[in-house]
């Protein structure tokens, strides 16, 4: 279960939050879209115009009841996200603030909205339905003021802050994403690694290391009718990355979620984990905390371990918006590596691709798989680091990296 977030998008009058927030909306089935604006007309019974003949203590108490209201609307299961604003420009250009303590013991996390001053400018003239004759020099000077003001008052109310510098909507929303999706991760992480006695770390990637194949390709695609072109498409202009892993999970998210279940609950009863590595995790079931970390189907390899009774290994996993909590990506296979070390853990890693890069450096001993191909855009990366050997399947071998077998390794992790 994920962890609730209080998230504000922040910016003055004009650049951009309500459409920000909708899109962001629409993409993403665990958010909750409160527009405070809507929420102060409800309670000035449907009509905001009376807010601007209220004096200060009154507008502050409106703006407090605002949160007191989403906070009795929130769900269990999304996160909250509403627009704010820190400031309105007033006369002679001070600033009337109205950011609450309620907002500041409320939010968890704030996006301020950093764009071009000629774009707002030019939303301001194009909403009709609002008057916003401010000039540039007025636009700049308050942006300016609330991004200083908000590092402030965020920093001391531990508030993550965040700016979207780019009039790009659909980078800002991927970005918004990704930040989430990564405390997602580690929230999970936290949660594994709390009152675990067990120091030591075994992380296994899935699909072609500790089986010969790839449940996507070969399986999962097929049975959901999903054109395998389709799939690599997402991978074409920006290889692995977190938005291209966004798109794959698009995708995935399309298919009804009985059907996607059902497939993967399918697929999981034909996979049997190659005996070597089934060994390794038998055998060290109790001496490390073995994760299979992948950016594969979570609940596939939940339902695989399931078959040989080894429930109690942690499965990182995600590529689908509606069924998992988050998605995984070669970052974050390399972020958990990385966190369980910094916090005194031994890490020992296995995988076979340029996905695991980063987790078979961040490990304090790390495995590189080397099935039917030798993949040079990942040995020249790896090379670099003494901590990592190949472990050949198929006899095929690298110069480059120190060559190590099964015997080996039990030697090595006793």
């Amino acid at each position: 279960m994920i962890i609730n977030y209080n998230i504000g998008i922040y910016g003055i009058s004009g650049s951009g939050k309500s459409t920000l927030i909708t899109q962001l909306n629409k993409q993403s089935s665990k958010l909750k879209y409160f527009e405070g604006s809507k929420i102060m007309e409800n309670i000035l019974n449907d009509d905001i115009s009376k807010f601007k003949f209220l004096n200060d203590i009154q507008k502050y108490k409106i703006r407090e009841e605002v949160i007191s209201i989403i906070k009795k609307e929130s769900v269990i299961d999304r996160h909250n996200i509403i627009d704010g604003h820190y400031s309105f420009i007033k006369e002679h250009d001070n600033f009337e603030i109205a950011i609450t303590k309620a907002d500041l013991e409320f939010f968890t996390h704030i996006f301020y909205l950093d764009i071009q001053d000629e774009i707002i400018k030019k939303q301001q003239v194009n909403d009709k339905s609002k008057k916003r004759n401010f000039t540039i020099e007025q636009i700049k000077k308050w942006k300016e003021f609330e991004k200083l003001e908000l590092q402030k008052i965020c920093k001391n109310n531990n508030i993550d802050f965040y700016t979207l510098n780019t009039n790009n909507l659909n980078t800002n929303i991927d970005y918004i994403q990704e930040i989430i999706n990564k405390e997602n991760l580690l929230n999970d992480l936290k949660k594994y690694t709390k009152n675990n006695n067990v120091n030591k770390y075994i992380l296994f990637d899935a699909d072609n290391t500790i089986i010969n194949f790839d449940t996507g390709k070969d399986h999962m695609y097929k049975t959901l009718n999903i054109d395998i072109k389709n799939i690599k498409s997402c991978f074409k202009d920006d290889g692995y990355c977190f938005s291209s892993f966004l798109k794959l999970s698009k995708i995935h998210s399309k298919i009804d979620n009985s059907s996607f279940v059902n497939a993967m609950k399918h697929i999981a009863s034909k996979i049997e984990i190659e005996d070597e590595f089934l060994g390794l995790m038998q055998m060290y079931n109790k001496k490390y905390n073995i994760c299979i970390v992948t950016a594969g189907f979570k609940l596939l390899w939940q339902e695989v371990l399931k078959k040989y009774n080894l429930e109690n290994i942690k499965v990182f996993g995600g590529n689908n918006l509606n069924i998992d909590d988050y998605i995984i990506d070669n970052n974050l296979k390399g972020l958990i590596a990385t966190y369980l070390q910094s916090n005194n853990k031994y890490v020992v890693s296995f995988g076979d691709s340029l996905l695991d890069k980063d987790m078979l450096i961040n490990s304090n001993k790390g495995y590189f798989v080397i099935r039917n191909k030798i993949r040079d855009d990942v040995i020249s990366e790896l090379c670099k680091h003494n901590h990592i050997k190949h472990l050949s399947i198929n006899s095929l071998n690298t110069d480059y990296l120190e060559e190590t077998n099964f015997n080996k390794i039990r030697e090595e992790l006793n």
